[in-house]
C-alpha cells in the first residue's frame, strides 16, 4: 500500500456518495486518515496480536480501518455490516475482540446496543454515528483531525515490522452447520493472492474500480488490496441495490462479481429481448445468433468467417453499444 502511494498517487484514491454527489479522497488523505486511526488504536492500547472488530458497509472508511489495524500488526475481524445482532456478538466474543470500529448511523446505533453484551471489547469507535446518539464511544472523525507528517512518519515506521507470517485476519464463515468458523489468513496469505492472481491482468492506474461486493467477505477484499496496490481508484457501493445507478454515474472499467450478478443481467437482458415486437424483437435473436457465432473469435481468439466478424460489427453497432451503455459503457 504505502509502495502504491507513493509512486502511483492519484487525487481520487477512493471515490464515495455523499447524496447525491459522488466524493473522493485523495491517496495521500486516505494515507493521513490511516496513520490518524492506527495512532489513536495504538494510544487506545491496541497492540500486535490483539483482535480488532470491523463493522461497516463498504465505504473509503473500511480500508482506511483495514490498513490502520494491520499496521499496527493487529487483527482485523470484519463483520457483515447486515449481520444478525446475535451472530455479530458472537463473532466479536468468540475472536476476542479488544475493540470494534463501526461506520454508518445504523451500525453505529447497533453496536452500542450491544455492547453490554460484548465480553472483551474495551473500545467502541464510530464514524459518521449521529450527532445526538449518546453512550460511551469515540468518534472517529475526531481520533483522526489532528493527524499529520508525524503520524504518517510513525505509521511508516510500524507497518517494517509487519511480517508476511503474521495473522492478518480472522473472517468467520456463515456457520451453515453449526457456529459460524473463524478462518485465519496471514499477511502473506493477502499478498501472495494478489500478486499471483493479478500478474497476468493488464489493469492501468487510469482505471477505475466499482466495488460492491461487501469487503467483509475475502473475494471483494482480495480484489480492493488489488486494486490499491495498483493505485486504481475505488468508488464504494453500500447496497446492492445502487450498483445499477453507480454504473452509469461512476463509468467504472472493472469491478469483482459473482456468477449470480451475470445471471441477473443476462436475465434482464433476455426479458427486455423477448418483450420487444417486431423488428426490434427481429433484430435482438438476430443479435443473439451473431453473439453465438462470434464467441470461438471474440472469446477464444479462433479464426471465423469474414461474414461473421461484418455482422458481429453491425449487432455491436445496432445492440451491444447500447447493452454497454447500461453498465456506464466503459467496462
Amino acid at each position: 500500500l504505502l509502495d502504491a502511494i507513493d509512486h502511483h498517487p492519484r487525487p481520487d484514491a477512493q471515490i464515495y456518495k455523499d447524496g447525491y454527489t459522488w466524493k473522493s479522497y485523495s491517496s495521500s488523505e486516505m494515507l493521513r486518515r490511516i496513520a490518524g486511526l492506527s495512532r489513536a488504536l495504538a494510544d487506545l492500547g491496541i497492540e500486535k496480536g490483539d483482535r480488532v472488530g470491523l463493522f461497516a458497509p463498504n465505504c473509503p472508511e473500511w480500508h482506511v480501518a483495514d490498513f490502520a489495524i494491520l499496521g499496527l500488526g493487529a487483527v482485523n475481524v470484519p463483520v457483515y455490516f447486515k449481520e444478525s445482532d446475535e451472530r455479530m456478538a458472537y463473532i466479536l466474543n468468540h475472536s476476542g475482540a479488544k475493540a470494534v470500529i463501526a461506520t454508518g448511523p445504523e451500525q453505529a446505533e447497533r453496536l452500542l446496543a450491544l455492547r453490554p453484551r460484548l465480553s472483551h471489547a474495551q473500545q467502541v469507535i464510530c464514524s459518521a454515528a449521529p450527532v445526538d446518539l449518546t453512550g460511551d464511544f469515540l468518534r472517529y472523525e475526531s481520533l483522526i483531525a489532528s493527524a499529520g507528517d508525524a503520524e504518517i512518519a510513525a505509521y511508516r515506521r510500524r507497518a517494517l515490522e509487519a511480517a508476511t507470517s503474521d495473522l492478518a485476519t480472522i473472517i468467520y464463515t456463515s456457520g451453515t452447520t453449526g457456529e459460524p468458523k473463524g478462518v485465519m489468513l496471514t499477511h502473506s496469505n493477502f499478498t501472495s493472492n494478489v500478486i499471483d492472481g493479478w500478474n497476468r491482468q493488464d489493469y492501468a492506474q487510469q482505471d477505475l474500480a466499482l466495488e460492491f461486493l461487501p469487503l467483509s467477505h475475502v473475494y471483494e477484499r482480495m480484489m480492493g488490496y488489488g486494486y490499491l496496490f495498483r493505485g486504481i481508484a475505488i468508488a464504494y457501493v453500500e447496497r446492492m441495490e445502487d450498483v445499477a445507478q453507480a454504473l452509469l454515474e461512476v463509468r467504472p472499467t472493472v469491478a469483482a462479481a459473482v456468477p449470480r450478478f451475470f445471471e441477473k443481467i443476462y436475465a434482464n437482458l433476455m426479458e427486455k429481448g423477448h418483450k420487444a415486437t417486431g423488428l426490434k424483437r427481429n433484430l435482438f435473436d438476430w443479435s443473439l445468433r451473431v453473439a453465438a457465432a462470434a464467441t470461438p473469435w471474440r472469446a477464444y481468439a479462433r479464426p471465423v468467417s469474414l461474414r461473421v466478424k461484418l455482422e458481429w460489427l453491425l449487432a455491436d453497432r445496432l445492440v451491444y453499444t447500447k447493452i454497454r451503455a447500461g453498465l456506464g459503457g466503459r467496462v
